[in-house]
């Protein structure tokens, strides 16, 4: 069975420790759960025609992966002026990644690398008012993140709007 990922159960898990009597060691943890892969919201991104939009200035949950993803984005800069690509990941990791900056005919204007960290932010790229496309990519291309990440594109200097956790089901509110 695969890498099972990021997934969110519909009732609490129960835990219970054997006693040590039946063989089992209190180190031993056997779990049952229904669990649902979460679903990630920007897919299918594969490519500039299925590109996800985003809205400037919010956090967008997506998932890198599998191994070798390219993930599209587009969005529509209000004005002309300096923009900034911010990255969190919700479980403390990143990857290396290089983002792609393409104008709304697809022409290429502009590319960064950044390094494996759990949050960052581009440097500022200049761009004009209108379409734009973003691409994120591993920049070995053999990495992959199983667990939610976040992106946004803001005006440079400003903060974008921080992503929502939102309780898994039926746990009042329990993260």
């Amino acid at each position: 069975m695969g890498n099972p990922g990021w997934v969110r159960t519909s009732k609490p898990i129960e835990v219970v420790l054997s006693p040590k009597y039946s063989g089992w060691t209190p180190e031993t943890v056997w779990v049952e759960a229904n669990i649902e892969p979460e679903v990630d919201p920007a897919e299918p991104n594969d490519t500039m025609e299925e590109a996800c939009e985003l809205t400037v200035g919010r956090f967008q949950k997506f998932f890198y992966f599998p191994t070798r993803d390219r993930d599209w984005f587009t969005f529509e800069a209000s004005s002309s002026g300096e923009y900034q690509v911010s990255f969190l990941s919700e479980v403390g990791v990143g990857l290396n990644a290089t983002l792609f900056f393409y104008d709304a005919e697809g022409k290429e204007i502009g590319w960064q690398y950044r390094p494996s960290n759990s949050a960052w932010k581009s440097e500022p790229i200049e761009l004009s008012a209108g379409k734009h496309f973003l691409r994120y990519e591993s920049r070995y291309g053999n990495n992959s993140i199983t667990s939610p990440l976040h992106l946004a594109v803001h005006k440079a200097g400003e903060e974008p709007e921080m992503p929502q956790k939102e309780p898994a089901p039926n746990t009042s509110g329990v993260y």
